[in-house]
């Protein structure tokens, strides 16, 4: 399965990579919610902070289960 989801998304992201168009020409949407939210700071090293304790509690489950 994993393989298999591999392949499929690598095949799309050639795709869709041969397909996106001149950046120049059109530029990306505005990104509307991004744009109206606040900037704060530490909020990626939060994620950081998160997904390395979601990966510890992982590793507890494997080894302990």
């Amino acid at each position: 399965y994993l393989f298999l989801v591999t392949w499929v998304t690598a095949v799309v992201m050639v795709i869709v990579h041969d397909k996106v168009p001149d950046m120049k020409k059109y530029p990306p949407l505005p990104d509307l919610f991004l744009d109206n939210v606040p900037h704060i700071p530490w909020a990626f090293d939060m994620c950081e902070i998160t997904g390395s304790l979601l990966m510890a509690i992982w590793l507890v489950v494997l080894l302990f289960h």
